[in-house]
């Protein structure tokens, strides 16, 4: 009998890591296929025109928005709830731009 043992490495952010842990989050959030929803690459469509399409990158927004937020520090979990607005919770965008201005600054890569 063989067993398969799966170890899943998560790399939090802290106040010094930007860079090491954005490669692994934007794979993740490519798989999510929510990467170039935070990104800004892709903007929501007009529901009025494109409900379905709407919809869907409402939903890509708000699983980008959780699978970042699962991979904060305190430190910087604490940095969102004070900087990021309300209106701005499960925006995954809003909150790759918040942490991108706050790590990268005008760094046009990440």
């Amino acid at each position: 009998m063989t067993s398969k043992v799966t170890w899943e490495t998560k790399i939090l952010l802290t106040t010094d890591n930007y860079a090491l842990w954005l490669l692994p989050m934007k794979a993740k959030l490519h798989k999510l296929k929510s990467l170039t929803v935070v990104t800004g690459a892709v903007v929501c469509p007009n529901p009025k025109a494109n409900k379905a399409n709407a919809e869907l990158y409402t939903q890509l927004n708000k699983d980008a928005y959780t699978e970042i937020i699962l991979h904060l520090n305190q430190e910087n979990l604490a940095l969102v709830s004070t900087k990021l607005p309300p209106k701005d919770e499960f925006n995954g965008y809003a909150l790759w731009q918040l942490l991108k201005s706050q790590y990268a600054g005008s760094d046009l890569t990440s």
